[in-house]
């Protein structure tokens, strides 16, 4: 009987953790406290990407979307004076004729898709920050007698971001038919 107390007795000394536990419990809390902060980190870079990112590509899809519209429905394509009016070769402005009869143009200036109405000054349709360093017009069958209804290929490229860490960089291209019928 008395060893069955003695074994009690030490059993019930025993209530706690030896230093050794609890330094070895700090750090195994440590590594993976280090590991889930990198990896909430990364998914915070990840997220501000995504959203710079989207804000590009909404930017963008509504230049490039409006400037198609137009030059659907427009007709009587002309390039930039560069490129004497050639615009098989390509060109970084393009001039038309709306469906309402008033001269558009667009053009690429200071890293930003402009735009003109009837001869007017020209205003922004891409955002600042985004900066576009390649807009390229090519016009195909834009004269009457070659028996090809006439289409222009868009190409955007540009990027967004001053950091090389933080730069999104993208590539568009379009294609537009002249809806109206080259006779």
């Amino acid at each position: 009987m008395f060893l069955f107390n003695f074994d009690k007795r030490i059993k019930e000394s025993k209530k706690g953790f030896a230093l050794i536990e609890v330094i070895i419990s700090v750090a195994l809390f440590s590594v993976v406290m280090t590991v889930g902060i990198g990896s909430l980190l990364n998914m915070i870079s990840a997220n501000k990407k995504s959203q710079s990112l989207k804000v590009v590509v909404n930017n963008i899809n509504l230049a490039m979307e409006g400037m198609s519209k137009e030059i659907r429905v427009g007709y009587d394509y002309n390039c930039g004076f560069l490129t004497g009016g050639d615009c098989s070769v390509g060109s970084d402005s393009i001039y038309f004729t709306s469906k309402n009869g008033e001269s558009i143009v667009y053009r690429l200036d200071g890293g930003v898709i402009q735009k003109s109405v009837a001869g007017g000054s020209f205003n922004s349709i891409t955002a600042q920050d985004t900066v576009i360093y390649n807009l390229t017009f090519y016009v195909l069958g834009s004269s009457s007698s070659d028996f090809i209804q006439p289409r222009v290929i868009i190409i955007v490229r540009g990027y967004k971001g001053d950091r090389v860490k933080d730069k999104l960089e993208f590539d568009l291209q379009t294609t537009v038919t002249q809806r109206r019928l080259d006779l």
